[in-house]
């Protein structure tokens, strides 16, 4: 009688799961860096893209921390400026004595054009990020 019996193959399955477990956190990791590295990135372009009168809207900006739910990573920008939603999207004028004017400012469109331009560009920055990724795993 042995001391200690070890199925071989019961021992592959384990490995393999302990294998696939610290590959897929590999990959975690590495997407984890990649969407900070974005969030930085559309951070910096959306105070770039900001415009500047007295500073007061594009030092306003801010960003969450990296949040994974659900499978899903993701970060909020925002600015709490009471009138950053008027220079972004448009507003009326205001009349000589308080009233509504007839004019109208066009919008900026600063956080808006970011996004557009980001979503239309996200499969050319991520195909090679996570190929990198995969690529580091399979090595």
């Amino acid at each position: 009688m042995a001391f200690l019996e070890l199925d071989s193959k019961a021992f592959e399955n384990f490995a393999q799961r302990v294998n696939d477990k610290v590959n897929a956190r590999t990959v975690f990791k590495s997407v984890g860096k990649e969407m900070q590295n974005l969030s930085d990135a559309e951070f910096k372009e959306v105070t770039t893209r900001t415009p500047t009168d007295t500073g007061a809207l594009k030092n306003a900006w801010k960003k969450s921390g990296l949040m994974y739910s659900d499978g899903k990573f993701s970060f909020k920008l925002y600015n709490n400026t009471s009138y950053a939603s008027f220079v972004e999207n448009g507003h009326r004028t205001r009349g000589k004595d308080g009233s509504v004017g007839k004019g109208w400012v066009k919008g900026q469109f600063f956080l808006k054009g970011m996004v557009i331009n980001y979503q239309n560009n996200l499969h050319a920055y991520w195909e090679p990020k996570f190929h990198e990724a995969v690529k580091d795993v399979m090595q």
